[in-house]
């Protein structure tokens, strides 16, 4: 990363980008100004507001993101240095936002302690199993094909001309020539140099109805279709596989289940204490003044014709 602001070079030349570097159990000042200071509780607040946890280390770690990082505080402490000077800043409104902001963290801060509290001790794998049994629908397999293909487009040859072709393919195929190096030879579609036209499963509705069609009439493993007319060529289609629909074990998606349930209660968990508070379930002594809430309320009520 090349140094933005010569200054600033100078100042994080002492720095260390090491990736592994963990923050300094003191406050230690980095950057320094007649006005104002950078320290080091700065950095660690700054990273874990901005950063997610799960992404810290891996973005800290690539070159020039932990002085980055102290370069947007630098930046920030300056210019709100000559906000501070400017009588044309309205400081009070400023001041009122910071202590909104503040409130809203130490709701959100509660919430969350709150919240995780309650949900301590819950067995979440039997909070899943609950789920899969009441919905196990939700978790249900359709039937699936397994099937490989070989392309003749009709982008650049007339339809006749690519029909002509997939029969001559065709004919290469039913005469015992090997399914996987005809198609790397002749099939047009994007993805054959990487599966040599297998298309592994598909449910029902993920391909064009032609080609779903054929694929789920056949039933012998390595029988082949006629060409198949679709909107972006002729398909020769050998089906490999039949899977019936079935029911996926709960060992199966309990590890996609648990992390859903735990979303659930979480979020309407909170949605509880926030109503709470509404409806005056948890009695904090409030006083309303009826008619100055009527007089706003009057205010900016739409205008009656």
């Amino acid at each position: 990363m090349k140094p933005r602001h010569v200054l600033l070079t100078l100042l994080l030349s002492a720095i260390t980008a090491g990736s592994h570097a963990q923050p300094e159990e003191t406050e230690q000042v980095v950057l320094r100004t007649p006005e104002f200071e950078v320290t080091t509780r700065d950095f660690k607040y700054y990273v874990e507001s901005n950063i997610v946890e799960a992404q810290r280390e891996r973005t800290l770690a690539r070159e020039g993101s932990v002085r980055e990082v102290y370069e947007n505080l630098y930046v920030t402490k300056a210019i709100a240095a000559r906000g501070e000077q400017n009588p044309q800043v309205d400081k009070e409104m400023v001041d009122w936002m910071t202590n909104q902001y503040r409130e809203r963290l130490l709701m959100q801060r509660q919430l969350e302690l709150e919240v995780a509290a309650e949900l301590a001790n819950v067995d979440w794998e039997a909070a899943a199993l609950e789920e899969y049994t009441a919905n196990q629908q939700n978790y249900e397999m359709p039937d699936q094909v397994s099937a490989s293909h070989i392309l003749i487009s009709t982008e650049e040859r007339s339809e006749e001309d690519a029909e002509a072709l997939a029969r001559e393919v065709l004919g290469k195929l039913r005469a015992g020539e090997d399914f996987a190096t005809v198609a790397r030879e002749f099939s047009e579609d994007g993805s054959v140099v990487g599966n040599s036209g297998d298309l592994g499963f598909f449910s029902r509705g993920q391909m064009v109805a032609p080609f779903e069609e054929a694929a789920f009439a056949m039933t012998e493993p390595g029988q082949l279709s006629e060409p198949v007319k679709t909107q972006f060529g002729y398909h020769i289609i050998r089906f490999n596989e039949y899977r019936p629909a079935s029911l996926r074990t709960f060992d199966q998606v309990k590890n996609l289940i648990i992390p859903e349930v735990q979303r659930r209660r979480e979020t309407q968990l909170r949605a509880d204490k926030i109503a709470e508070v509404k409806t005056g379930a948890i009695d904090l002594g409030l006083e309303v003044n009826v008619e100055l809430l009527q007089e706003y309320e009057a205010r900016y009520a739409p205008a009656q014709n």
